[in-house]
């Protein structure tokens, strides 16, 4: 697996990245609310969180072993990558339940729209590797509840890139209304060879 190099994780990191990315999801026509996230000691098995009453508050934990050597993804944009799924269940509300499917597709595409290409990257791999997951499990040194853990997103998350490699143009009609994911979507094109992204002009 690739890990894209990336700043070392600290609260002010992760104070300065909400308030870069709230403006985006509004501008996708799906805003959230970021002010509300926290380190937080969760279980092994989650690497972020949002608090749950009859929808999906703006309550948001991110696991405080980022930012420790012992995670898979210490050192890596991945974080980035969990907040933004997080922050897409807020916008959800109370469609976030069993949506992680379009919680991943949006959190993607603001990463895209924001330039966050490492996060992208870094995510999109490990999309990519959950195809085959005990073939990447073996290579990697985490516990018995992160294998399990790994496991039960094997699902949703490679069906995300499907749907990206075989969307017509980018356009997608979600739960909480359509979502523009262009400069996503021809990344992915790209990635697979289906399109030439120079010829991409930005949303009309």
């Amino acid at each position: 697996m690739l890990f894209v190099a990336d700043d070392p994780l600290t609260n002010q990191a992760m104070h300065d990245f909400r308030r870069e990315m709230q403006p985006y999801y509004a501008e996708l026509g799906i805003p959230t609310d970021t002010s509300n996230t926290t380190f937080h000691s969760i279980p092994v098995a989650y690497w972020g969180a949002t608090v749950w009453t009859d929808h999906c508050t703006s309550q948001v934990y991110l696991s405080e072993r980022f930012s420790r050597p012992e995670h898979p993804f210490y050192g890596s944009p991945m974080w980035k990558y969990v907040l933004a799924h997080e922050w897409a269940h807020v916008a959800q509300g109370e469609h976030c339940w069993e949506n992680e499917a379009e919680a991943e597709l949006i959190a993607l595409a603001v990463l895209a729209d924001a330039g966050e290409w490492g996060a992208v990257i870094t995510a999109l791999e490990w999309m990519f590797t959950l195809s085959f997951p005990d073939t990447v499990l073996n290579q990697l040194q985490i516990t018995p509840e992160e294998q399990a853990y790994y496991h039960a997103v094997d699902y949703p998350q490679p069906g995300v890139v499907n749907l990206l490699i075989e969307d017509e143009d980018g356009v997608f009609d979600l739960r909480t209304g359509k979502l523009h994911a262009e400069p996503l979507w021809m990344f992915v094109q790209n990635l697979s060879g289906n399109v030439d992204i120079s010829g991409y002009v930005g949303a009309q």
